[in-house]
């Protein structure tokens, strides 16, 4: 089935033009969905702040790559990489732009305005300004504002996220969505499914965890605002008396200074905790656990979460932007007030003691997960999204003065 609009007649009214900051965010937020659009029709091409991404494009079905140096953070060098970003849009002509990322979303946008591509999509994958104060936070909220205001429309990952964007002022209700559930790429099925007790048992076996321990992971950056602090302290109550416990952290170690430093280590050297580090394979780490913990105190959408569900496990988390929306309180797992040690010590202990609240948090969570964030189903939506703005079936009327 080819799109309505690969079917129009000039070239570049079915190209699509991709753009992220990072090679590691293309592989991780776009890997399948490119190629789903390029099967679907489009003429698909991808630019990145940096290069190295031949490979995963050819494999994508992209038909072009183009790199566009840029730094994540703002920079006195950010003017060079809008002109490189303007003069590869203008020589791409593309009929949409779909960015994601902060810097490519607000550089992006910029350049796919400028060079009147008539649809523009800014995808966003979390709020960086949420929870901070002061210049910094001023300066990273009206980056967010003028990378909506040059889109004509704002995907959010999640419905807490979009309605944090509105609340502060950053987009306008009209033009920031949510399409379906909500993700950026969904969660693959066959990647991330539940595995039966042999090859759990070999996974244990590979990690050095006795096949009858009750494990607890952790997926994401080892820093403090993914809840490193909090998390060293859970384990260090929960020790004493839970002597079959064993954690699993699975991520690169971030700490933002000397005290974070100290607790990673500190976390390191305790009692029966392994650290896999990154890891390509980070399915196996939700296979061979019985307990997910998530403490970031910000997400876009907590797909850690998601991807944990997908193999039947259930998780425990903050109250928290993005995690609200990929927990399910009493359903796929518990949710806790952030900064509530004793309710998240609790829940942690009655979930590592109860094999069948788990299996059953675990089991809604695949079929919750199945229903709502199957990867084709994101893909599909998002390309109906697409088609429609093209189409201006729901395209919003361009920015004027007055919207946010």
């Amino acid at each position: 089935m080819v799109s309505l609009i690969a079917g129009q007649k000039s070239e570049s009214e079915q190209r699509i033009l991709y753009g992220v900051t990072a090679a590691t965010t293309a592989r991780a937020f776009l890997r399948g969905q490119l190629r789903y659009f390029s099967d679907m029709g489009w003429d698909v091409r991808l630019v990145c702040g940096e290069g190295g991404l031949e490979d995963f494009a050819k494999s994508e079905g992209v038909s072009r790559t183009y790199v566009a140096p840029m730094e994540r953070e703002p920079s006195r060098r950010d003017p060079m990489a809008l002109l490189g970003l303007w003069r590869v849009v203008r020589r791409c002509r593309p009929k949409v732009t779909v960015f994601g990322t902060p810097k490519m979303g607000v550089l992006g946008s910029i350049a796919a305005f400028a060079c009147r591509v008539p649809v523009r999509i800014y995808v966003v994958h979390g709020f960086r300004a949420e929870g901070l104060s002061g210049p910094r936070a001023f300066v990273l909220r009206a980056l967010e504002r003028v990378a909506c205001r040059m889109s004509t429309s704002v995907v959010s990952v999640s419905p807490s996220l979009r309605a944090l964007l509105v609340d502060e002022g950053v987009v306008s209700p009209r033009k920031a969505v949510v399409l379906g559930a909500g993700s950026a790429n969904g969660v693959d099925l066959h990647r991330f499914q539940p595995v039966g007790e042999d090859l759990r048992v070999l996974i244990r076996n590979e990690l050095g965890i006795p096949a009858d321990a009750c494990v607890l992971s952790f997926v994401g950056r080892l820093s403090g605002d993914k809840g490193v602090a909090e998390l060293a302290a859970l384990w260090r109550r929960l020790l004493p008396d839970l002597d079959n416990a064993w954690l699993v952290l699975a991520g690169t170690h971030e700490p933002s200074g000397p005290d974070e430093a100290r607790t990673i280590e500190h976390l390191l050297r305790s009692e029966r905790v392994r650290d896999v580090g990154f890891t390509d394979e980070v399915e196996k780490i939700y296979q061979a656990s019985d307990l997910m913990i998530l403490l970031s105190k910000r997400e876009g959408l907590g797909m850690v979460a998601l991807e944990a569900a997908a193999c039947a496990v259930p998780t425990i988390g903050w109250v928290a932007t993005g995690v609200v929306d990929a927990v399910r309180h009493g359903d796929t797992g518990v949710l806790i007030e952030p900064g509530d040690q004793v309710a998240l010590q609790a829940a942690t202990r009655n979930l590592l003691n109860s094999i069948e609240e788990r299996h059953r948090l675990g089991l809604r969570g695949r079929e919750r997960v199945e229903r709502e964030f199957s990867e084709r189903d994101v893909w599909h939506r998002l390309e109906l999204h697409v088609q429609g703005l093209a189409r201006g079936w729901s395209d919003p009327a361009p920015t004027r003065r007055g919207d946010k």
